[in-house]
């Protein structure tokens, strides 16, 4: 009787060792028989053969799994099916005898991702063109309201926004279950073609807010991506002073991921007040710094005139706060520059 060795199969499955499979097939005796390696899986992943040969691009291999089991809906424990795998990993030829088998296009896996979605993460127009073709659906929305507009937006893959917007244009305009825009993702993921392409295409405001009143300039402005902030300010008008909902601009969201450069420009540029406060909690940039620890946004702040006796509404200062949050390095900082509550959060 043949012996299966879970282990050998799942490395021959991933190297595409079909000779492994027929030698094995050839040597079947008694009880064992060719369907007890399909039930093989990779304890972690829940991976079966044909997702591992899928993956990696073996259609032979996955031909042969294929015919032996009659199943291609087999599901890994994230919901992955050979399709999801095939589709995530540019495998064109795999996808394409998936779908001429009778793959299901729009299957999910956990969190609602098609596909579709998962090969918009990959920037392969071809495996795109392909699962439209068999009649993948760009308007289905995961878990959290994303369709795969809104990926593609991420990836700053223009062709492929393109492509998907052809069959309706308005997918564009669809907000996340947070109230999130393609146009924040492409913000906050410093994709300029992307945000160019949206403000120039679609319906949407350069001033949209989220639910958290976040606009794409603030989330520009968080990570760093400052040549986007100035595009969303100098040529589509964006609003550098407006709030979200805890009374939060600009300069507020920069100083707290201590993007130096950003605050440089919101000041010396375009006038921004250093010591603007948040009108809920009245915390200016220099308490959000000193709580975060951002020590060398701490300097720049000072640098620029920040008020170390200004209070929050609790009536903190920043070196208060900084206690407060046991931040030494700005501690050491802040003592020495001049009058200060000495309230400790």
């Amino acid at each position: 009787m043949a012996t299966i060795n879970a282990e050998l199969a799942l490395k021959a499955a991933h190297s595409g060792n079909l000779e492994y499979f027929h030698h094995y097939e050839k040597t079947i005796q008694g009880g064992c028989h060719f369907n007890d390696f399909l039930s093989i899986t990779h304890k972690k992943s829940g991976d079966s053969l044909l997702h591992i040969a899928t993956r990696n691009g073996h259609l032979e291999l996955l031909q042969y799994l294929y015919e032996h089991s009659g199943n291609l809906e087999i599901a890994n424990f994230d919901g992955k099916r050979p399709i999801h795998e095939a589709a995530q990993y540019n495998q064109l030829k795999c996808l394409q005898y998936l779908l001429d088998n009778g793959a299901a296009v729009d299957c999910l896996k956990r969190a609602d991702w098609t596909p579709l979605m998962l090969a918009c993460t990959k920037k392969d127009v071809e495996i795109v063109k392909l699962l439209l073709k068999y009649g993948s659906n760009p308007a289905l929305v995961n878990k959290d309201g994303w369709n795969s507009v809104h990926i593609a937006c991420r990836e700053d893959s223009i062709d492929i926004i393109q492509l998907l917007l052809e069959s309706d244009s308005r997918m564009i305009d669809v907000r996340s279950k947070n109230g999130r825009t393609a146009l924040h993702t492409a913000a906050l993921n410093g994709c300029m073609n992307t945000v160019n392409y949206i403000l120039q295409h679609s319906c949407l405001s350069v001033n949209e807010k989220d639910s958290c009143g976040t606009t794409p300039l603030m989330d520009a402005m968080r990570m760093g991506h400052l040549e986007i902030a100035k595009i969303l300010i100098e040529s589509y008008q964006a609003d550098i002073l407006v709030s979200d909902n805890e009374g939060r601009q600009a300069i507020h969201v920069a100083s707290q991921t201590g993007q130096l450069e950003a605050i440089r420009c919101l000041i010396d540029k375009y006038n921004i007040d250093v010591n603007t406060a948040t009108y809920s909690t009245g915390i200016t940039s220099l308490h959000i710094a000193a709580k975060e620890g951002q020590c060398e946004t701490v300097k720049l702040l000072l640098s620029y005139g920040a008020d170390v006796s200004k209070t929050d509404c609790k009536s903190r200062t920043a070196l208060d706060i900084a206690r407060g949050a046991r931040k030494q390095d700005c501690i050491e900082i802040l003592v020495g520059q001049g009058p200060r509550n000495d309230h400790i959060d």
